[in-house]
């Protein structure tokens, strides 16, 4: 009895290299497909960079009292669309505008400079503001004084 070897040039076993480079041209094809959408999940811009520099700030001020145990600022320019709050400064988009902003019901759109406060037990100032953008999107973000955290929705005039 004779044991049959092929070897892997012979054909029997491996990949040829139409089947190979068809597994290549699949894979870019799938990849260029999704790379745009990547991309524009990856890529803040307009709106979405604005709601996301206001949450982020308010989420850096609150943790910063509640760490340190010391109440904490967040400083907001409206008519400059500049937020500051401990280690983070932002600068909303050209395309936002600052339709409203109240802290503790006062109005702050055309001040130069308003304050919230956040507190180490994790309350924090009411605050509300409203963006509007180019593209006719509306948004509010409130700031919940209990807890401090933000929560935006969608606004409509």
């Amino acid at each position: 009895m004779r044991i049959r070897r092929e070897h892997p040039a012979s054909g029997g076993a491996g990949f040829t290299l139409i089947e190979i480079m068809m597994v290549v041209v699949m894979i870019a094809l799938i990849m260029g497909m999704g790379a745009p959408a990547i991309y524009h999940s990856l890529k803040k811009e307009g709106m979405r960079k604005a709601i996301n520099d206001i949450e982020e700030a308010c989420n850096k001020a609150r943790a910063s009292a509640i760490l340190s145990g010391k109440p904490a600022e967040l400083h907001f320019m409206p008519a400059d669309r500049k937020v500051d709050a401990p280690g983070m400064s932002a600068q909303l988009p050209d395309s936002v505008n600052v339709e409203m902003f109240d802290v503790n019901f006062t109005e702050y759109k055309d001040a130069d400079s308003a304050t919230v406060r956040f507190f180490p037990n994790g309350r924090s100032d009411d605050m509300t503001v409203i963006l509007s953008s180019a593209k006719n999107e509306w948004r509010r973000i409130d700031l919940d004084i209990t807890t401090g955290i933000v929560d935006d929705e969608e606004f409509r005039r």
